[in-house]
C-alpha cells in the first residue's frame, strides 16, 4: 500500500497542503508560505493587481501590513515551525 501524498512534496498555504487547483502567490517577497490555494483564501479568480495573504496583508488584501510588524510576526512564525519539527 502506498501514501498518496510524497511526504517530500513541498507544502502550501494556510491549510499547509500540497499544490493543487488554482493558486495564488503572495506579493510579499518575504512571505513564509507564498503559495495559496485560491478556496483556502477565498477567491474565485485572480484579483487584478497586487495581492497580499492574510498573514502579510494590512487592512486591506492588496495592502501590506507595516514592515516592522510584519517582521516580527514572521520571526514568530519561524519559530513556531522549529518548535514543531
Amino acid at each position: 500500500e502506498t501514501d498518496p501524498i510524497d511526504p517530500d512534496e513541498p507544502r502550501y498555504c494556510l491549510c499547509d497542503q500540497i499544490s493543487f487547483g488554482e493558486m495564488i502567490l503572495c506579493d510579499n517577497d518575504l512571505c513564509p508560505i507564498e503559495w495559496f490555494h485560491f478556496s483556502c483564501v477565498s477567491l474565485t479568480t485572480k484579483p487584478k493587481g497586487k495581492w497580499f495573504c492574510p498573514k502579510c496583508r494590512g487592512d486591506r488584501p492588496n495592502v501590506m501590513k507595516p514592515k516592522g510588524q510584519f517582521l516580527k510576526e514572521l520571526e514568530r512564525y519561524n519559530r513556531e515551525k522549529e518548535e514543531k519539527a
